[in-house]
């Protein structure tokens, strides 16, 4: 099963809602002007995040200087040679090139900056496809995080950016 529709009748934050009242696990894809965008939800609370408007996580990391160049180049190798589903925080925690704490605030923090990039999304389709709630082993964060949080999280942000003497924080 799935739901489609278009963002100028349905705002992210409805289309959010309903999924997160259900708790639904899924894909939601956005596709509009800006690109593309993907959130995977579990159990109505997101666990990924990525658009074509931010780097992907791996590449964040190696910006930040938390991974080196060559470690997520052998992560990424070996998510295409042998687990394509595992998502390569996944992967980079496997190795040992990252530890569990790092990883998730990296993750939340970046979770959070796609989350509001989308939020702007007020043209487009979306698409989510119902699926099985991803494994415990796929997902970094297993409880994820609630779409109200990200929802008022994305609100405050935006009230900030209208005033550049604020301090700004994506995560608290």
């Amino acid at each position: 099963m799935s739901i489609n529709g278009r963002l100028d009748d349905f705002t992210l934050s409805e289309i959010l809602q309903i999924i997160s009242l259900s708790k639904r696990s899924g894909i939601l894809t956005l596709i509009g002007p800006k690109g593309s965008g993907k959130l995977v939800l579990r159990y109505g609370r997101v666990v990924y995040a990525s658009c074509d408007t931010r780097n992907r996580l791996g590449y964040a990391l190696v910006h930040k200087k938390i991974v080196s160049d060559q470690d997520l180049e052998r992560a990424l190798q070996h998510q295409h040679d042998k687990t394509p589903e595992k998502p390569i925080g996944t992967i980079l925690l496997e190795m040992g090139l990252i530890s569990k704490e790092v990883l998730e605030d990296e993750l939340r923090k970046h979770i959070a900056r796609v989350f509001q990039d989308l939020l702007g999304w007020d043209s487009g389709i979306f698409y989510f496809q119902i699926q099985k709630a991803p494994a415990d082993s796929v997902t970094i964060m297993e409880e994820g995080i609630s779409t109200e949080f990200l929802l008022l999280q994305g609100a405050r942000l935006n009230d900030e950016e209208s005033d550049p003497d604020l301090d700004r924080e994506l995560w608290p």
